[in-house]
């Protein structure tokens, strides 16, 4: 997880139809569907915008070099997407999703096969990608989640090889964003306040799978010296993949 977006219970899009590669009115239907993946009752939700409504978040279409402000599009998932914030976008919306009409573009939803990278270092050929994984994939980017490498992740670098909808991992993510979900687990970190009374307090929502006691230390120090400690998190053993 990286950070909350203000206003995720009620995210207005709009499409922009500007040199859209493929059939607008299918692209939108697409586009429609994809977010609702993200949609948790009191947590964050994605809605089309009404025609009276100011939209919150641009999904077009873009060339590689699309304004000095904005980035390329690069290599590996950069090349098919990126998600981006005003002013850097260029969008008169603060969150942006910008998609690269120089690649080829599948709307249909079924799986691709997986392709396996030749020796040497190069990108991995991936000529169609799928329109509806991928806006699943950015939006779970603005909602300010970052790649994970769970296989059962959405939000795995390389889209050829995400689920086509968030998983268990990506879940979790959401909620130790905005809260909701069950108690509190063994490797779930809790930041309580304390009242005057002396009661206890959750200061902030659970943050889910992120301290199992059997693989990492919780320190708390001003690590900052603004006077406010920090929580800092030490991995016991050797790192692993995505440590």
């Amino acid at each position: 997880v990286l950070d909350r977006v203000a206003g995720a219970d009620g995210i207005l899009w709009q499409h922009d139809r500007t040199d859209c590669p493929v059939d607008p009115e299918k692209a939108e239907s697409i586009i429609e569907e994809a977010p609702g993946y993200w949609s948790f009752p009191g947590t964050c939700s994605f809605r089309r915008a009404k025609i009276d409504e100011e939209a919150t978040l641009t999904i077009g279409w873009r060339a590689s070099d699309h304004g000095s402000r904005c980035y390329r599009f690069g290599i590996s998932e950069a090349l098919v997407a990126h998600q981006v914030r005003s002013p850097r976008s260029g969008d008169q919306t603060l969150l942006s999703i910008h998609l690269n009409v120089g690649v080829q573009w599948s709307l249909d939803d079924s799986e691709e096969p997986k392709q396996e990278p030749a020796p040497g270092l190069r990108v991995r050929n991936q000529p169609h990608p799928r329109l509806k994984s991928v806006i699943v994939h950015e939006a779970g980017h603005v909602l300010g989640l970052a790649h994970a490498v769970q296989g059962d992740s959405v939000m795995r670098a390389l889209q050829g090889d995400a689920a086509a909808k968030p998983g268990v991992s990506d879940l979790i993510g959401v909620q130790s964003l905005y809260g909701g979900g069950e108690g509190a687990g063994s490797a779930d970190l809790q930041i309580f306040c304390v009242a005057p009374d002396g009661q206890l307090h959750l200061a902030a929502p659970i943050i889910r799978g992120l301290a199992p006691p059997d693989r990492v230390r919780v320190h708390s120090a001003d690590l900052d010296g603004d006077n406010r400690d920090e929580l800092l998190l030490v991995g016991r053993g050797r790192p692993g993949e995505g440590t």
